[in-house]
C-alpha cells in the first residue's frame, strides 16, 4: 500500500513520534521484569511530564512542531531522540516476549519454560545451547531508554530558553515600534531601577520598636550652596 504525502508528513511529525514512545512505554508498564520497583510506570511519567513541558502532543500555536517549524536542526535531533527512544522501548518488549529454543542432546527442543523438567540447571542448559545469551541484554535496553528520556529533557529545556529569548526580543521589537506610547512606562520603570540602588536610613516610628526604611535624602543647607 503505497502511502501518500499527506500521511508521510504526519508520520514525521514530532506529534506523531511522541505518540508512538507513549505507546511503546505503556506496554512495557505490562511486561513483569519492568514493574519491578515501578520502573516501566516511573519512566512513562517522566515522558509525560516531558511531553506537557514542551508540548509535544498540544496543537496549534502551542505546538512544538509549529514552533520548531523554521528550526530544522533542532526539530530533526527532537524526532530522531522520540523515534531511537520508542525502538528502545519496543526492544524492551521484544527480550521480555522472545522466547528462546534450541535442541538438547537428544534432539528434543528445550525452551526457558521446559529446562526445569528435564532437571537441568540453568547454567547446564548455557553448556548444552539450551539458553542463548541475547545480543542486547533487557538491563541495556532499560539504561538506553533512562539516557534516552535524560537527553529529551535537556532538549526540552533548552527549546524552553529558547523561547523565552525569542519572546523578549519580540516584546523589545514592539516596544521600539511604540516606544511614545510606552515613554511614561519607561520612565517610570527606570526611576524605580534607580531607587534600588539610593541609600536607606531606618527610623522608628513609635516607641514600640517599629520601623520603617525610608530612602536618604541629604538636606543642603545654605552654606553648601
Amino acid at each position: 500500500m503505497e502511502t501518500s504525502p499527506d500521511n508521510f508528513h504526519e508520520s514525521s511529525t514530532i506529534l506523531a513520534a511522541t505518540r508512538e514512545c507513549r505507546l511503546k512505554l505503556r506496554e512495557c508498564a505490562g511486561i513483569p521484569d519492568l514493574k519491578l520497583s515501578l520502573w516501566a510506570e516511573n519512566r512513562l511519567s517522566d515522558f509525560n511530564l516531558w511531553d506537557a513541558e514542551v508540548g509535544a502532543s498540544a496543537r496549534g500555536s502551542n505546538s512544538l512542531d509549529l514552533r520548531l517549524q523554521n528550526d530544522d536542526s533542532a526539530r530533526n535531533v527532537v524526532f530522531g531522540s522520540l523515534k531511537t527512544l520508542a525502538a528502545w522501548a519496543a526492544k524492551c518488549k521484544d527480550l521480555e516476549d522472545a522466547s528462546v529454543e534450541s535442541v538438547d542432546p537428544l534432539g528434543q527442543k528445550l525452551s526457558t519454560d521446559t529446562i526445569g523438567t528435564y532437571g537441568i540447571l540453568p547454567s547446564e542448559a548455557k553448556k548444552l545451547g539450551a539458553v542463548k545469551e541475547p545480543e542486547i541484554t533487557l538491563e541495556e535496553a532499560k539504561l538506553s531508554i533512562e539516557s534516552l528520556l535524560k537527553l529529551i529533557v535537556k532538549l526540552g529545556s533548552s527549546i524552553r530558553k529558547a523561547g523565552t529569548a525569542s519572546r523578549l526580543r519580540n516584546a523589545d521589537r514592539t516596544c521600539d515600534k511604540r516606544k511614545e506610547k510606552y515613554t511614561p512606562l519607561i520612565e517610570h520603570l527606570t526611576f524605580l531601577l534607580r531607587l534600588s540602588d539610593t541609600p536607606r536610613v531606618t527610623r522608628a516610628l513609635d516607641d514600640y520598636g517599629t520601623t520603617q526604611q525610608q530612602i536618604h535624602v541629604p538636606i543642603v543647607s545654605e552654606g553648601d550652596t
